[in-house]
């Protein structure tokens, strides 16, 4: 037996990656606590992209400084903020009286300061994991959903705004950009991450996840076809493939078996949005230790793990090595 203690699996699984260019032993089975019990079969697969845009019309009255939000591709954001500059003093107390009616219509949390010749305004939204943005509120698109409200003029900054608008918006579920898909294991989601716009360039970067018998190839070009209509390049493209073990695999079996004796719970293999080290390590699984209907705490703040299920998850995880240790995995 032997245990792993990872640290990079939120960016990469590099640490993992690199133990196996090293010729690091492979396991014959093993688990991976990263996720929720009682055991993940299938994990979707994961892509990064930026659709980036160059500005080179930006004659307008209100001059977009910069727009800067969140902190990381793969967590929904839950800060965004932007600079405007306006000369026109009418057209600022327009502006403002314009932001006033649509928090009143969406109340959306976003607050609009003045500064001199300048509009500050700060969005905030909810943090949650990408692999379930729906639990989440997206500060950058509350931010963007209100700038394509104004005339901002005939700029290419404003082309990025609207395309972002229509493409994406509120949605999780990359239906206006025409990506939506389903299967048996679930649905494909997406979050758009991260915002760096300034007057000479735009860039967001998006992460959709879609069940594993689907095409990345085929997701990529319905985006790219959207992305030239305003003129917007799809870069840094990333991604992890998905992960499938199936029902009668006999980890899964033994897990599950060990899961529902330790528990007293029936139970059946989870189909999941996030990425786990089992994705990198072959012949593992996510194995807890998140049990059913207890609140989803990671990435929050103030994450914690309740004592009793601290107890329990050891009870479990040292039962499930005395099983996976007493069988022969020659498979």
């Amino acid at each position: 037996m032997r245990t792993f203690f990872g640290t990079n699996e939120e960016s990469g699984s590099y640490d993992i990656k690199y133990y196996l260019e090293q010729g690091g032993e492979i396991p014959q089975v093993g688990f991976t606590s990263d996720v929720n019990y009682p055991v993940v079969n299938s994990e979707k697969v994961i892509i990064y992209f930026d659709a980036v845009k160059h500005f080179r019309r930006k004659s307008s009255p209100i001059i977009v400084k910069y727009i800067r939000g969140g902190i990381a591709v793969n967590i929904v954001p839950d800060y965004c903020e932007a600079k405007l500059q306006i000369e026109d003093m009418n057209l600022k107390e327009e502006i403002i009286k314009k932001f006033r009616q649509f928090i009143q219509e969406k109340g959306y949390k976003i607050k609009i300061k003045k500064k001199d010749k300048f509009l500050i305004l700060k969005s905030k939204g909810i943090a949650a994991h990408a692999m379930e943005p729906e639990k989440g509120q997206n500060a950058i698109m509350q931010l963007i959903s209100f700038l394509d409200t104004l005339n901002l003029g005939s700029t290419d900054v404003v082309d990025y705004i609207h395309w972002l608008t229509e493409n994406i918006g509120m949605e999780n579920n990359g239906y206006s950009l025409g990506i939506n898909c389903k299967d048996e294991n679930g649905s494909l989601t997406l979050n758009l991450g991260m915002i760096d716009l300034d007057k000479n360039k735009g860039m967001v970067r998006i992460n959709p996840r879609y069940p594993y018998s689907f095409k990345g190839s085929d997701i990529l070009a319905k985006v790219k076809v959207k992305a030239q209509t305003a003129n917007i390049r799809i870069e840094n493209v990333m991604g992890s493939p998905a992960l499938f073990f199936p029902l009668n695999h006999p980890l899964i079996k033994t897990l599950i078996r060990v899961f529902e004796e330790q528990t007293g719970q029936r139970a059946k293999p989870l189909a999941i949005g996030g990425g786990t080290y089992a994705k990198v390590m072959p012949n593992i699984v996510a194995f807890g230790p998140q049990f059913p209907g207890k609140p989803v705490v990671e990435h929050q703040p103030n994450e914690y793990i309740e004592i009793k299920d601290l107890i329990l998850d050891t009870k479990i995880y040292a039962h499930a090595i005395c099983e996976l240790s007493r069988e022969d995995w020659n498979l």
